[in-house]
């Protein structure tokens, strides 16, 4: 295989890594569960962290009153040839 031709291959699953990360959805507060603004910030801390260690980062969003937490692959770092 061509050199040229590897590093555009690579470039390339690096970049759909990049720009289409997985994602996890992980727990849900419910406004039911804890009533409204009762979110226990020391679970979110917990698994925030849990998920640091992953090698996951958290995104945080609101879908009506509930609190979703999703965790996002971190992007890999760039080739070395393009760095």
């Amino acid at each position: 295989m061509n050199p040229y031709t590897r590093l555009i291959e690579r470039c390339s699953v690096w970049s759909v890594k990049v720009r289409c990360p997985k994602i996890r959805a992980m727990f849900t507060f419910t406004n039911a569960e804890h009533g409204p603004g009762n979110y226990s910030l020391y679970e979110v801390f917990q698994r925030t962290a849990a998920a640091d260690q992953l090698g996951f980062d958290v995104r945080l969003r609101v879908r009506g009153k509930d609190l979703i937490t999703e965790y996002v692959e971190r992007a890999p770092e760039p080739p070395r040839e393009i760095r």
